[in-house]
């Protein structure tokens, strides 16, 4: 209840700093242009720079709901997923202060999870309890984000603070049933030097969480089952590594982060503006049983986990103000490796390699997005000699017109198409089998991450400018997913789903 309270009033803090008029052209501008929608993303990711990028005065109200169903999705995705999420959002210049906040609240509901009872924000972490019977789940995620920024030496020295603060509550009622709780708490302190033609800025992170964890059972005749095998709970310790697990089923996995960024800007000349942020970031996630020790605990799993990133957004400014461009480059490199003490030594390393580059363009009334992903993975058990790699290729392309209805009036259709094509798959797993709950989840992962799949997109938005200081907006979106065919040859194929869609219907308000 402190938690909640705490969650709201410091949401209406944020948004009293944050709310005033402003025109309504200027607002939708960033739902109605796609160039200035990827800058204002960027910014948001990046927020030193929020009082040179984000409008002063920028608000608005939003309400998303979302719709996914379809069996072609990874072995511990949900069959089915209804989000509902409220969120506010502001900035306001106060001479040399720039302030600006967000507040969101989503309430998730998954039918038909099995194989892992999680958060869904650590996907690549070495330990969880899972079943194979299919649960429903329900969460509810409060998130705030901030950052303050105070401007020395007549606007030359910015200095300011960042944070992002997450609490988590997460249940299932179908036996054997979970409940789990997480938070999350990663602030940045960062200072930066401007010059005429470019700045430079250094910002430093530190983040702490905790994700609490417990399973139990709401029908005593399951508690003590082991020969029905969608009630026998495992615990999975590695990637692939599982026992069964009857009693003792709870952990808490402590999390602490800390952090590096250099960021740099520079107008070229007065039509091109690049920015670019390198970052390192440093992990450890400790999962631990609470007992009679000496200690209070026992430790199960550590996973370290590295991350390399750098992320440049290239902008182009022309006469004509019909005609835009940006560029966006990110590539990030993760590396995760745990120490089993059950074993003790490492057994699970993981690795991820990813590269995207991305375009905006816009004439007159069409925009065009285009883009192309590059994405390497690979996860690899030494103890039970199972290995699941594979790359991936996705280009996309999405085009956008912009028709006036009226003089306060603009409707804006889309389509949209990409491709993931398989470059490359590697797959190692055992002659003789690890068991049945091990089974299900890497054949199904298999067959999943070795398949090529189409997507479709198709997107309808409508704005309306009511007055000077207010407008409002209405987006439906839809995303289909069709599989290519199955590779029914191979000796680990598994049938698994032909397609899924995804649609959300957003409703805006900005003033």
């Amino acid at each position: 209840m402190k938690i909640h309270f705490k969650l709201y009033f410091t949401s209406l803090i944020l948004s009293l700093c944050c709310v005033s008029s402003l025109k309504a052209q200027e607002n939708v501008d960033y739902i109605e242009n796609w160039n200035l929608k990827q800058t204002y993303e960027y910014l948001l990711k990046n927020r030193v720079w929020i009082k040179e990028g984000i409008k002063d005065n920028f608000s608005f109200l939003e309400l998303d709901g979302k719709y996914e169903k379809g069996n072609w999705m990874e072995a511990q995705d949900a069959n089915q997923i209804r989000k509902l999420t409220f969120k506010t959002e502001g900035k306001h210049d106060l001479g040399n202060f720039s302030v600006w906040g967000n507040f969101q609240y989503s309430r998730i509901m998954e039918d038909s999870v099995q194989l892992r009872h999680q958060t869904r924000i650590n996907p690549d972490a070495p330990l969880y309890f899972g079943s194979l019977r299919k649960n429903y789940y329900e969460r509810d995620l409060y998130k705030i984000n901030g950052v303050v920024r105070y401007d020395f030496a007549d606007g030359a020295m910015p200095v300011g603070i960042d944070f992002d603060y997450r609490v988590g509550n997460h249940f299932s009622n179908n036996d054997p049933r979970a409940r789990i709780a997480d938070y999350q708490f990663n602030t940045k302190l960062f200072v930066g030097r401007k010059f005429n033609q470019f700045d430079i800025y250094l910002s430093g992170l530190y983040g702490y969480g905790r994700e609490r964890v417990g399973v139990g059972y709401k029908n005593d005749q399951h508690m003590n089952n082991t020969s029905d095998p969608l009630y026998v709970n495992w615990l999975m310790n590695g990637f692939g590594r599982t026992n069964q697990q009857i009693r003792d089923m709870n952990y808490n996995d402590d999390m602490d982060c800390y952090g590096l960024s250099l960021l740099a800007s520079t107008s070229i000349n007065p039509q091109h503006k690049l920015n670019g942020k390198i970052e390192f970031i440093k992990e450890t996630q400790l999962f631990k049983f609470f007992d009679n020790s000496p200690e209070t605990f026992t430790r199960l799993n550590k996973y370290n986990r590295q991350t390399i990133s750098a992320d440049i957004l290239w902008n182009t400014t022309f006469t004509n103000p019909n005609r835009n461009s940006s560029f966006r480059l990110r590539l990030g490199n993760i590396q995760g490796d745990d120490f089993n003490y059950s074993i003790s030594s490492n057994n699970y390393v993981f690795l991820e390699n990813m590269a995207i580059l991305e375009t905006v363009q816009g004439w007159n009334k069409w925009q065009a997005k285009a883009s192309i992903t590059y994405l390497q993975r690979d996860s690899e058990d030494g103890s039970m000699g199972i290995n699941l790699a594979y790359t991936h290729l996705l280009p996309s392309l999405k085009l956008g017109y912009t028709f006036d209805l009226a003089e306060k009036h603009r409707l804006q259709p889309s389509i949209g198409f990409s491709y993931r094509k398989v470059l490359k798959e590697l797959f190692k797993y055992p002659a003789i089998s690890p068991g049945i709950f091990t089974d299900v989840i890497m054949l199904k992962n298999y067959n999943f991450f070795s398949t090529a799949a189409s997507q479709f997109s198709f997107g309808l938005d409508y704005q309306f400018r009511k007055s000077s200081s207010t407008a409002f907006h209405i987006g439906l979106h839809s995303d289909y997913y069709k599989r290519a065919d199955l590779n029914t040859a191979n000796p680990y194929y598994q049938f698994i789903g032909k397609d899924r869609l995804n649609s959300n219907l957003t409703f805006s308000v900005y003033f």
